[in-house]
């Protein structure tokens, strides 16, 4: 996009689209607008692979390695870039929608005049005269409804992490690791139940520099898992609290709340499970416990008297070993509720320490 100042406010609304972010690059506020002043920065935005495209050629097919470039100017500055008034560039078309550029006839520039009223091509005969043909009349969209589009199709993306160049330069969030296109819509009922059992308590939490998946499965080992315990030890500032919070959301989102709770524990002040008390999986979070010994040895009792009550219900139950074996009597003929995992995730000043109770204990 290659508008002029006072033009702006017009173009606001363009920020939505995520045609017109950059794949790459990203500021404070998201993946970089492709919105300059001038033509020339609009052409250096797009990259020396764009820059060195052959010429336009009619027949030329758009991929993914060099996808169809459309670039709008709306009185922006033209300068000394006259290749895409010239030769133009290939799987790449320039619209012009105001009086920058001087109009001439060719077989490789379409003019259109649009009026409330109509909508006329312009063309020129073999003798150079000018030939008008009517189209019909051009729809009306206004600017508030432009932007009401606009957001609406702003959670699109196109393309797999495997398939970007430079993968860990590159942003990705939550919803694109667990495939969810528009977090809005989402219902998590059938993703639930799309989940076969290989996939319990195996969520992603980042990407490797591959842009394959990085997935964190705790499961205890004998089950295929990495778990059931686990130790998460950085410095301040390496990451382990947003870590923490990819992770609790993250089993939020794949598991059921009837079958994986949290107790959520931060030593200091509580940031790193802000809004999270909210999920329904939540049983407690705990904070403020770095000056407070008796409470954490309190807690520290807690969870194993919770720990006693869970193998008292399996007992109860019919002297079942795991939660596993549980779940496998409860699908058959037995209509007993569900046991949720209980995965306690711990934050203080060094490490952080997320697990779940081992496979011989459960929740009612």
């Amino acid at each position: 996009m290659c508008c002029a100042d006072e033009r702006q406010a017009d173009w606001e609304w363009v920020k939505w689209l995520p045609h017109c972010q950059h794949f790459a690059v990203a500021d404070a506020a998201g993946p970089l607008r492709a919105v300059r002043l001038a033509l020339s920065d609009v052409i250096s935005l797009l990259g020396t692979e764009f820059a060195e495209r052959p010429r336009h050629e009619a027949d030329a097919t758009p991929s993914r390695d060099e996808p169809y470039v459309v670039v709008v100017l709306d009185g922006g500055e033209v300068g000394e870039e006259r290749r895409f008034i010239g030769s133009g560039y290939r799987n790449a078309a320039l619209i012009e929608v105001g009086d920058a550029l001087p109009w001439r006839y060719s077989k490789r520039v379409l003019r259109l005049d649009v009026t409330a009223n109509g909508l006329e091509m312009v063309q020129a005969s073999r003798a150079g005269k000018e030939v008008r043909t009517g189209l019909g009349t051009p729809d009306e969209l206004s600017i508030a409804h432009a932007r009401a589009c606009a957001r609406i199709v702003s959670p699109y993306r196109l393309g797999a992490a495997p398939e970007i160049s430079e993968p860990l330069a590159t942003d990705f969030d939550l919803a694109k690791l667990l495939g969810i296109e528009d977090v809005a819509t989402f219902d998590p009922r059938p993703y639930w139940a799309s989940r076969s059992a290989q996939d319990r308590l195996r969520v992603p939490i980042g990407i490797d520099e591959d842009g394959g998946t990085i997935e964190l499965d705790i499961k205890e080992s004998a089950l295929g898992g990495n778990g059931p315990h686990g130790v998460l030890i950085g410095a301040t500032g390496s990451g382990k609290s947003e870590l923490l919070r990819t992770l609790v959301l993250s089993m939020a989102i794949s598991h059921s709340s009837e079958t994986l709770n949290f107790v959520l524990v931060d030593f200091k002040g509580g940031a790193t499970f802000i809004g999270l008390d909210q999920l329904p999986h939540t049983s407690a979070v705990i904070t403020n416990l770095a000056d407070e010994v008796q409470l954490v040895a309190r807690m520290q009792e807690s969870l194993q008297g919770e720990l006693v009550r869970r193998q008292e219900l399996l007992r109860r139950a019919g002297n079942f070993s795991s939660v596993l074996d549980y779940e496998k009597a409860r699908a058959g003929a037995h209509r007993w509720t569900r046991c949720p995992r209980c995965s306690s995730s711990s934050m203080s000043s060094a490490s952080c320490c997320p697990h779940t109770a081992s496979s011989s204990t459960c929740s009612s």
